[in-house]
């Protein structure tokens, strides 16, 4: 009887190895993959930064496997957006990955050497740009005024002063 099963069962493994090539089961494998491809990226939350300069920056992502991706390799792709405090990425499975980005808000305007800079709440300078909105922002210059403006703001606030 273990005779008879060992005969059938080596008739298969013959047939198997013989019908199949290596290419088959390349072609096979990235099939296998496909199914968790990446197609949608959504990105949520953003007033200041525009969705397509987040989408552009993480295009390589796509067709990409969904159970690779994580969220230090977008922050990594991501640092040289500005205004960009931090981001949250979920899966919504098959293909879709959600991005909730955080910003930083303008407190300022500041001249350093006849150049306009924006200055954020993290005491980062950015270099102004027309289409931010800026109505309202306080106008700053003077020798190291990035730093010593955020410690005034925050005297503001602590004091409850209006902005």
């Amino acid at each position: 009887m273990k005779r008879v099963y060992r005969i059938v069962i080596l008739f298969f493994l013959l047939i198997f190895l013989s019908t199949y090539t290596q290419t088959n089961f390349k072609n096979f494998s990235k099939n296998k993959n496909s199914l968790f491809q990446i197609k949608n990226i959504e990105v949520t939350n953003n007033t200041i930064i525009s969705s397509n300069k987040i989408i552009e920056k993480i295009s390589y992502l796509y067709e990409k496997n969904i159970f690779f991706i994580n969220e230090k390799s977008l922050n990594k792709s991501l640092e040289t957006v500005n205004f960009l405090e931090k981001i949250e990425v979920k899966k919504k499975y098959p293909n879709t990955i959600k991005i909730k980005l955080y910003e930083t808000k303008p407190v300022a305007i500041l001249f350093k050497k006849n150049d306009k800079y924006l200055l954020d709440n993290l005491s980062n300078l950015i270099v102004f740009k027309k289409e931010i909105n800026v109505v309202g922002l306080p106008v700053v210059f003077g020798e190291n005024a990035e730093k010593y403006f955020q410690i005034f703001f925050s005297l503001l606030e602590i004091n409850g002063f209006p902005k």
